[in-house]
């Protein structure tokens, strides 16, 4: 386990492109320079771009590039993560549906996410890819992962900002690759960390790899029995020779990215019978005790110690730790602080090994939306591994709440006298009707919570109070009555 590898980020970027035709690695004195790859700090719960090249070089391998990116969507499932879809050969698309337009693209939920299997044709504009990316309208990538068996042939002919424009190249030149560069450096810039994953045998000629790093950076990525030579988060590129190990690789990089973790997405039980994502307008915060204590807290960075505390973002809290010892299960004991208007009622949780195939349900106590249905908000979880998830929902119902309506009558009636009254509960006041006259129709105090509550008048000079009467249903309605005296 590595305390640096998991990703703060709210979005990722995930591009798969090939590599193949040689050109040499040196530099034009006016080519742009590299910029430096920023360190990405970790986490899970991330929104991520998936952008897959289905340019002529995969050729019969789509099914390999397809099956590695479904089960990356797939792992992601539950975690709070978003997904968007891009594919690229001579132009870069959002899928499904190969929409042209920027306004196409969008952030989905990955269960709802079917990849697609391409049909490999074209160029390879590495430059249209990267611009779609940067330019997306649901937000930049602040992580980029692109895997490619193939050099760029191919660029947009306006340089900037030239997709849904014409194309230009059908080699791999020094304009293409500059065009290439810049793309990457302005997605650096936002700040987004570019990972590419080199795929095929074209990975054997050093040009290639040369440019792989021109996009990326100088750090590669290696696998010694499963575990990587650095922190995911500061890596700039990893080479992968054959087209079925793609899967197996990418595995890794989610297992990096999210084991162990706790992810919890918050929905709210609504007072009119709906259940809805909670966003930043209902913020929870939760806390996490775990056994064994873990090694290190990576979210939130915190110093070691048994428990930490989250505020949801976007209805999102995402817990990320290291284990007591490289292979230890966590047991984790699940609280949440109490909010004026809400009542804590269930939850439900998968545990997820984070390889694509489906979570297994371990949890579900969630109660009807019901009056009065609530449930005690501390619960302990069971054991998550170090190299698994646990993704939980979180229910919260919302009070009902009710109104005290109030009618004054005068005896005789129609006296244009007028009477104040305050509603309390325990004493203290809760509510003010400042003035009614008999001809007023009922007044009501509004969204009043449940319990006990009582209706004062104000004293009102030459008036005798005679009764009240309370409506029949709970705390809906009372008549006040008074003559003079």
């Amino acid at each position: 386990m590595h305390t640096q590898r998991r990703l703060v980020a709210t979005l990722v970027a995930f591009v798969l492109i090939l590599l193949s035709v040689p050109l040499s690695a040196a530099r034009a004195a006016d080519s742009p320079t590299p910029a430096t790859n920023p360190d990405l700090s970790a986490s899970c719960g991330l929104d991520i771009s998936i952008v897959i090249d289905r340019s002529g070089s995969i050729g019969n391998d789509n099914d390999e590039v397809q099956d590695a990116a479904q089960a990356f969507n797939d792992a992601l499932i539950g975690t709070g993560s978003k997904v968007q879809l891009v594919s690229f050969s001579d132009r870069a698309t959002a899928e499904p549906g190969a929409g042209a337009d920027l306004a196409d693209l969008a952030f989905v939920d990955p269960a709802d996410l079917a990849v697609p299997t391409f049909t490999s044709g074209g160029y390879t504009n590495w430059d249209d890819a990267l611009e779609v990316v940067r330019r997306s309208p649901a937000g930049h990538a602040p992580l980029v992962v692109m895997i490619t068996d193939g050099d760029p042939t191919r660029r947009n002919t306006t340089q900037l900002d030239g997709h849904g424009g014409s194309v230009t190249g059908t080699s791999t030149t020094q304009a293409t690759v500059d065009a290439a560069v810049h793309e990457a450096n302005l997605l650096k810039a936002l700040p987004s960390h570019v990972f590419v994953v080199g795929v095929g045998s074209a990975l054997s000629s050093s040009d290639s790899v040369s440019r792989i790093q021109g996009i990326s950076g100088p750090d590669e990525l290696t696998f010694s029995g499963g575990n990587p030579n650095m922190d995911f988060g500061k890596a700039d590129y990893t080479l992968v020779e054959e087209f079925t190990a793609l899967k197996t690789t990418i595995a890794r990089f989610v297992r990096e990215l999210c084991g162990p973790s706790l992810n919890v997405v918050k929905k709210l039980q609504l007072a009119n019978g709906t259940t809805v994502d909670a966003t930043d307008a209902n913020p929870f915060t939760f806390t996490a005790s775990m056994n064994p204590i873990p090694s290190a807290w990576t979210s939130p960075a915190q110093a070691p110690g048994q428990s930490a505390a989250l505020t949801t973002s976007d209805g999102v809290a995402n817990f990320a730790w290291d284990p007591a010892t490289p292979t230890s299960d966590t047991v984790i004991t699940l609280g949440e602080q109490s909010k004026a208007g809400w009542t804590y009622n269930g939850i439900t949780c998968w545990r997820n090994n984070l390889d694509g195939t489906p979570a297994q349900l371990v949890l579900n106590d969630v109660g009807q939306n019901a009056v009065g249905a609530s449930k005690t908000p501390s619960v302990l979880l069971p054991a998550v591994g170090a190299y698994q998830a646990m993704n939980c929902e979180v229910f919260n119902r919302q009070i009902r709440t009710g109104s005290v309506s109030v009618d004054k009558v005068t005896v005789p009636g129609g006296r244009p006298e007028s009477f104040s009254f305050t509603l309390q509960q325990s004493g203290s006041p809760v509510g003010t009707i400042p003035a009614m006259t008999d001809a007023t129709a009922a007044t009501a105090f509004g969204a009043v919570a449940p319990g006990t509550y009582d209706v004062v008048e104000a004293d009102a000079a030459h008036f005798t109070r005679l009764s009240s009467t309370v409506g029949s249903e709970a705390w809906n309605s009372r008549d006040l009555k008074s003559r003079p005296h």
